[in-house]
């Protein structure tokens, strides 16, 4: 049974990039790229790839863009690759084979490719659930004409009216290769190498359970080992009572200084307020005895005639 599929549509998105005082669309591959080596027979039909007009983030791409990347693409001097979201760190996708150009009833000018994919992106784009959309790469050239540099498939385009890229099985004029008849759910776990280049896969050896490979003890241990493996036990034991021991003892050692500490700071403070009521007890006597003696030992005035007070210059009192 042979296995079958075409494209049914690509959809573009056009990058701009300012340089030397013109917009330019970015993201060139090297010039004379060739084909990939794991590139397919297939060549799709044409599908619109851009569209000329306002694109759906707000920018413009002129008719006579599309024109000229029409008119000056060669794939002899410069291959246009296709390549997952505008990046070079992947494998390409396929590569641009020729392009033309088609005049809408609304005066819009659709750019339109034919492309040759890889089998992996071929088989990769029916995989996924929403199909990929193309995103030309222009090139402005020294005679103010555009060049068709490079292709990306992407799911964010920005070009209207453009086409989306799927694969069928369902096209009898498009050959991929021979295939076994396989069920799907088979398919998806071991056909790939034969969906996409008509060979069988090998088959995977059968699966050995680790434990089958072990026998099971039938016999009991002798003397000697049961010996051992009750000293073993014993030893386990011991050595656990013995740490248990040991952090029942550190635990009573620290209870026991907690409460020495806490008698020891508990004195302190007793002592250390006694201390503070004897020195307010001093102080008090100490005020008492000073007022009891005063004026105790003053002299008393000196009288002279006729009772009047002689004062002594040298009077003092203690």
């Amino acid at each position: 049974m042979r296995q079958w599929c075409k494209i049914t549509g690509i959809n573009t998105r056009v990058q701009f990039l300012q340089h030397s005082k013109t917009k330019t669309l970015v993201l060139q591959p090297p010039a004379g790229a060739v084909n990939h080596p794991r590139m397919s027979t297939y060549i799709s039909p044409y599908y619109c790839i851009a569209t000329s007009g306002t694109t759906r983030d707000g920018r413009v791409i002129k008719p006579e863009w599309l024109t000229s990347a029409a008119e000056t693409y060669d794939p002899e001097e410069a291959e246009a690759l296709l390549w997952y979201d505008h990046s070079r760190w992947y494998n390409p996708g396929g590569a641009v084979v020729d392009c033309k150009t088609k005049l809408l009833d609304d005066n819009r000018v659709q750019l339109l490719a034919r492309i040759k994919p890889t089998a992996a992106l071929m088989y990769e784009a029916e995989q996924v659930e929403v199909p990929y959309l193309f995103s030309v790469e222009l090139r402005p050239m020294e005679d103010g004409r555009y060049y068709l540099d490079g292709l990306a498939y992407t799911h964010d385009p920005a070009s209207k009216a453009v086409d989306k890229m799927e694969f069928s099985q369902h096209r009898p004029d498009i050959q991929l290769g021979d295939a076994e008849t396989v069920d799907k759910l088979e398919f998806a776990a071991k056909g790939l190498l034969s969906r996409l280049f008509g060979k069988t896969p090998p088959v995977p050896p059968k699966r050995i359970d680790p434990l089958d490979t072990f026998t099971k003890e039938t016999e009991d241990m002798t003397p000697e080992q049961d010996t051992l493996l009750k000293a073993a036990h014993d030893f386990g034991k011991q050595v656990g009572a013995d740490i248990k021991t040991l952090l029942d003892k550190f635990s009573t050692l620290e209870t026991q200084t907690a409460e020495k500490f806490t008698a020891l700071e508990k004195l302190h403070s007793e002592k250390f307020t006694a201390l503070e009521n004897a020195q307010k007890e001093t102080h008090t006597i100490v005020e008492e005895i000073g007022n009891a003696s005063t004026g105790r030992f003053r002299r008393k005035p000196a009288t002279g005639q006729g009772g009047q007070s002689k004062a002594d210059e040298s009077e003092l009192d203690y």
